[in-house]
Parts: structure tokens; C-alpha cells; sequence
């Protein structure tokens, strides 16, 4: 009995990452446009919430500095709030190229033949992965810093005064009566909630758009190898009918692959500024958080959440470049075997295919702001200058 091959269609491969970007107000709703009335409303939503988290963390570095003091997991801290504010506020200006991008995909997925859209499901997997271990990691880091402030106290300002209270997330003034405490501490918790939605957002459009490249790529090399293992031989030549569409399959192919470099050409455009500001936030967080668990900083809990988030952030970029570098060199090898074969072919295809073996030669490699050269190899630097610092 022959087995069944899975099939998924672009909404099952999809909507689990981009209900998060409607979320956050970045992609619009189906059938309506970015201008949407409930699309607008949630996008002043997180606007708000994002910017009160950042200008809390300014106010507090403000009023740390006028009192003459510096506190190093304070400066750790700002990197991650620097880093997820711009990230969102350039998603928020990128909406319309990210629209592109999501239509683009789906155009390159009506053009994939019966059973290839399984190519996907193996990539699919490992970035469901990373999306909930985002959410995951970003609500333990809110946990983390909630249940310290609920062990931690400050001296007092007076000789005969009481310990002082913190709250879970820097802010403006000192905050000690209530229930102004207790309010303020229920806005910190919702904006928390925004925070961790936020980022898984963000988190994803990068391996989402990568993860649907490397499909793409999987699905040419699989018709190139299904070319290269034919069993028709020589008897082809003999029949004009199957050269022709022979030749036909090749041209087809050829011209799928070059909508694909086109696809990868507007993520590398889209997504490089992002990993620009992930990558040098990431490293300087790094840098600054493993001094502070070193010395025993009081906040150790949070501080190693908050590292444990940074390296990750930092590896699911050089992750996902490796992923699309490793598809798109696979492209020239399986071409490489179709080429073997070329008897089936006439003189034209096999030009063609000569073609796609020189543009292999220089695979596709996302970059971090067109400088950086995004890979797990680049990744392993990084973290040995992290440890050397």
C-alpha cells in the first residue's frame, strides 16, 4: 500500500507566527489593510506600553546619574530595552515591505508542485522552537525580576526610617507609598505581557521568512535531483516529444530558482538592520552581564535570564543565515548531478543549468546592517570574545 504524503497548505505553515504580528500590530488583519481601525488601536497600544517601558529606564538612569551614582546591571538592562525598542519601532516602519514579503512567499507557494510543500515541515519544527522558547524565556525573564523585588530591599533614606521596596522594572521616581506602589506595579505586570508578545514577534520574522527561503531552495533541489535519478536514458533522445518536456521541466525550474534569489534579496534588505541592532546590543549585554554574575550581583537571577536571552537572541540569527547559506549552496550540487545527466536535455537547458553551477558559486549570505556576515561560525567568534573580555 502506498504511503501518504504529507501536505500542508501556506495558512498551516503560517498563521502560528503571524497572529503574533497582527498582535503587535505589524502585519495587517486578513482582508484589511495596515489602516485598520483595530489594527491601529493596537498598534497606539504597544507603542505605548513600549515607549513607557524605555522612558522608564531613561527616567531611572536620569535620576541615577543626578544622584552621583552608576550601576552596572542598570546599563545590561538598557542594552535588551534599546535593543527590543528599536527593533520594534523599525518593524513598525518596515510593515509594508514585511506585507511584501508575506505575499511574495505566498506567490513562491502556489507555484510548488503536489508533495513538495513537506520540504517545509522539517524547518517549520525548529522555528515553532524558537518562537515559544521566546515567549518562554521572556516571560521567566519578567518572573525572574517580579519575585526579586519581593526579596530585595533598600536601606533606608533616613536613620530611623524602614527598608525600601523595589519594583520588578526600573522607574521614573521612587515609589514607596501606596497604593501608588501597588498601581504602579500592576502597570509594570501588563507591560511586561506587551513586552514578551513584543519580542516573540520580532523574534520570528527573521527564521519565519528564512524558514520559508530554505523550503523554497529544499523544493528546487529536490526537482533537480529527481532529474539527475530520471530512468529514461538514452531512450529520450529517441522520443522529441519528452525532450521538449524535459527541456520545459528545466526552464521552469531555473526561473523558480530565480524568484527565490529574488525573495532572499528583500529578506536580506528587510532583516539586516534588524540583526545589525540584536547583534551589538546582544554582544555589549554579554559583555556587561557575565562581570555582573561574576561579582555576585544581588539581581543574579534576572541577570542570568537576561543572559540566557542575549545569547539566544544572538544565535537565532547566525542560526538562521547558516540555514539559507547551507540551501542555497545544496541548490549548485544537486544541479551539479542534473548536469551529469545532460544527455537528457538539449544544448540550451544544459547552458541554463551551467548558469545556476556559477551562481551557486556565491550562495546567499545575510549580513548584520551589509557588514557583518551572519553564520554559526561567526557566531562561535563572537562568544569567544565575549568569554576573552
Amino acid at each position: 500500500m502506498a504511503r501518504t504524503v504529507a501536505s500542508y497548505s501556506f495558512n498551516e505553515i503560517s498563521s502560528g507566527y503571524m497572529k503574533y504580528w497582527r498582535i503587535i500590530a505589524t502585519l495587517p488583519f486578513d482582508g484589511h489593510s495596515l489602516h485598520f481601525i483595530k489594527s491601529r488601536l493596537l498598534r497606539i497600544d504597544f507603542m505605548t506600553m513600549i515607549l513607557f517601558w524605555f522612558t522608564s529606564y531613561i527616567g531611572y538612569g536620569i535620576r541615577m546619574l543626578v544622584n552621583h551614582r552608576f550601576e552596572n546591571d542598570f546599563v545590561c538592562e538598557l542594552a535588551t530595552v534599546m535593543s527590543v525598542t528599536g527593533r520594534y519601532f523599525m518593524a513598525l516602519m518596515k510593515r509594508g515591505k514585511l506585507v511584501e514579503l508575506v505575499d511574495m512567499s505566498e506567490q513562491l507557494w502556489n507555484n510548488l508542485r503536489e508533495g513538495e510543500s513537506q520540504a517545509f515541515s522539517r524547518f517549520e519544527r525548529k522555528v515553532r522552537v524558537f518562537r515559544d522558547f521566546t515567549l518562554w524565556i521572556t516571560m521567566t525573564v519578567l518572573a525572574a525580576f517580579i519575585l526579586t523585588s519581593q526579596f530585595i530591599r533598600l536601606p533606608p533614606t533616613s536613620v530611623n526610617g524602614t527598608d525600601r521596596r523595589i519594583l520588578p522594572i526600573r522607574f521614573y521616581v521612587d515609589v514607596q507609598r501606596e497604593p501608588q506602589f501597588t498601581l504602579v506595579r500592576i502597570a509594570q505586570g501588563i507591560m511586561g505581557i506587551h513586552i514578551s508578545l513584543t519580542l516573540t514577534g520580532i523574534e520570528t520574522y527573521g527564521p519565519w521568512l528564512i524558514m520559508m527561503a530554505c523550503g523554497f531552495m529544499k523544493s528546487v533541489q529536490n526537482r533537480f535531483l529527481l532529474m539527475a535519478n530520471s530512468e529514461h536514458g538514452l531512450d529520450i533522445i529517441q522520443n522529441s516529444r519528452m525532450l521538449e518536456l524535459s527541456g520545459e521541466n528545466v526552464t521552469d525550474c531555473i526561473k523558480f530558482h530565480q524568484k527565490i534569489l529574488k525573495f532572499c534579496n528583500m529578506i536580506e534588505d528587510f532583516t539586516r538592520s534588524f540583526f545589525m541592532v540584536t547583534v551589538m546590543c546582544s554582544l555589549y549585554a554579554l559583555s556587561l552581564i557575565g562581570i555582573q554574575i561574576i561579582a555576585n550581583n544581588e539581581y543574579l537571577y534576572g541577570l542570568m535570564t537576561l543572559l540566557i536571552l542575549n545569547t539566544y537572541q544572538l544565535y537565532i540569527c547566525q542560526w538562521g543565515a547558516q540555514q539559507l547559506l547551507n540551501e542555497s549552496v545544496a541548490v549548485g550540487q544537486t544541479a551539479y548531478f542534473a548536469a551529469l545527466t545532460g544527455f537528457h536535455f538539449d544544448r540550451r537547458c544544459n547552458k541554463m543549468l551551467m548558469v545556476v553551477l556559477m551562481r551557486s558559486q556565491k550562495p546567499v549570505q545575510l549580513t548584520a546592517g551589509g557588514y557583518f556576515k551572519l553564520s554559526i561560525e561567526s557566531f562561535g567568534h563572537n562568544m569567544e570574545c565575549d568569554r576573552v573580555q
